[in-house]
């Protein structure tokens, strides 16, 4: 749409609502009148279930009548392959959608609807989640050098770690996509580029 076009739809609007939208009295600077900010800010929702409603019919046309939007950390994605396929198989009109949780804030996106489920370690002790039965039994490991102080011991309780430095993986957000996309290689899986 040409430059000249839009303005064009712009003034009449403005002459529909008997207002201006814009604050155009600085050429280099246009910007929205308390008129326009209301118009925008009143549109927004609306204009977001739009797009909705144009993503449920576009999948619709698909059979997929239902999205299953599962947030989770960038760990352990090969050992869950086998549930995403199971998942698709037993409920092919849904749509699953993978997205990575941060690793700073791995409930942000359950909290903000952003996400269904979220799939996170144990144990979760957050009151307004409700946790579900594990999907996973990970064996914990410990790797350390030949002379550290927990070297010759077969096991150690969680307290012993205490008084020694540990180190921790920081995964960069190409390599989470990465992993997750190899997730999802069968079916109609989406993963959130957000």
């Amino acid at each position: 749409m040409s430059q000249a076009r839009v303005s064009q739809a712009i003034g009449q609007q403005e002459r529909r609502l008997g207002g201006a939208l814009f604050d155009r009295s600085n050429r280099r600077r246009i910007r929205l009148t308390p008129l326009g900010r209301r118009l925008r800010d009143d549109l927004t929702p609306v204009y977001a279930g739009l797009c909705d409603s144009l993503e449920r019919a576009r999948l619709a046309v698909r059979g997929i009548t239902a999205v299953l939007r599962v947030a989770m950390l960038p760990f352990n994605i090969a050992e869950l392959h086998p549930y995403w396929q199971r998942f698709r198989k037993l409920y092919p009109q849904w749509l699953l959608q993978i997205r990575p949780a941060s690793l700073s804030d791995p409930f942000a996106r359950l909290r903000s609807g952003d996400a269904d489920v979220l799939v996170a370690w144990l144990p979760v002790e957050e009151p307004d989640l409700a946790v579900g039965p594990p999907l996973l039994v990970d064996r914990r490991t410990l790797g350390v050098s030949a002379d550290h102080g927990l070297a010759e011991r077969s096991s150690a309780p969680l307290d012993a770690f205490a008084d020694h430095g540990q180190a921790s993986a920081h995964l960069k957000l190409d390599t989470v996509r990465a992993l997750a996309r190899t997730v999802s290689e069968l079916g109609p899986t989406h993963l959130d580029e957000r």
